[in-house]
């Protein structure tokens, strides 16, 4: 409704002066309820805002301080007319936020994978950086058993609806301090913040449960391979020590599981 008696207002400006009038000297000046537009702007940021903060916060992609900058700059900006009427600020910033706001938005789309939804290697590289100097974390690294052997029995098809299957398994299976990436083609990894070796070893257990309740509909969708390493406060961090040791780990089970040493559903801690 604010929005509708907006462009109300501004349609009828030429004629009334009510949001801004233009003289026979072609002079711009603000109208007489130039408030309103300047209301209704503020209250359609703040809808854009939330829209944005809950959608990214779904995907656990940090963005909160970049959009609310964005947004008291773009109200700061048009505030500036109100307080100087003979400053054109308003529209000025309304162009340079929405290039602003759209910019953050190729680089939110840009950090996914088109198959999966999960967060993508660009996304994992970016993740990586900002490791450093946190007190606790976990990497955990798996892939899909026999995903090549699976491609050429079932077709490539078939393959993409296991990458999904098993991308929205390991989506349900850890909570939000854990963000989850697709870094290759069957290849996934898992960054757990400030992670608790028994919290991750209980959200692995549940990806291996959810895992086995799948296979149980359809003997087609194979296993997966997985090892994690954490980190932990006081050591000096080293995140492709800490890659390869869960690398490692994962592909000493892969092997077992390989020689039928293990069963399908024992977690690589239990070796």
């Amino acid at each position: 409704m604010p929005t509708v008696l907006n462009i109300v207002a501004v349609v009828l400006s030429p004629l009334f002066g009510l949001i801004f009038y233009v003289d026979i000297s072609n002079h711009y000046e603000r109208g007489s309820i130039f408030a309103l537009f300047v209301a209704v702007y503020i209250i359609n940021i703040i809808i854009l805002v939330i829209g944005t903060l809950r959608m990214c916060r779904k995907f656990l992609y940090p963005i909160k301080s970049k959009i609310i900058a964005l947004s008291l700059f773009t109200v700061a900006g048009t505030c500036i007319q109100l307080l100087v009427p003979s400053v054109y600020t308003s529209w000025h910033c309304v162009t340079l936020s929405l290039f602003l706001y759209y910019i953050l938005l190729s680089e939110f789309d840009g950090s996914f994978d088109t198959l999966t939804n999960l967060y993508n290697r660009a996304a994992f590289e970016n993740a990586v950086k900002k490791l450093k100097g946190r007190k606790m974390f976990c990497i955990v690294v798996m892939d899909i058993d026999d995903f090549k052997k699976l491609n050429d029995t079932f077709g490539h098809d078939y393959g993409d609806i296991v990458l999904k299957r098993v991308a929205e398994i390991i989506q349900n299976s850890f909570d939000n301090e854990c963000t989850c990436y697709r870094i290759g083609g069957d290849e996934f990894c898992i960054v757990c913040r400030d992670a608790k070796r028994k919290t991750v070893e209980k959200q692995l257990k549940c990806l291996t449960d959810n895992l086995t309740r799948e296979r149980a509909n359809d003997r087609r969708l194979p296993t997966v391979a997985y090892g994690y390493s954490f980190f932990q406060s006081g050591k000096n961090s080293d995140f492709l020590k800490q890659l390869k040791e869960a690398d490692d780990q994962m592909y000493r089970f892969k092997q077992l599981r390989k020689n039928n040493s293990l069963p399908t559903d024992i977690q690589p801690g239990d070796q």
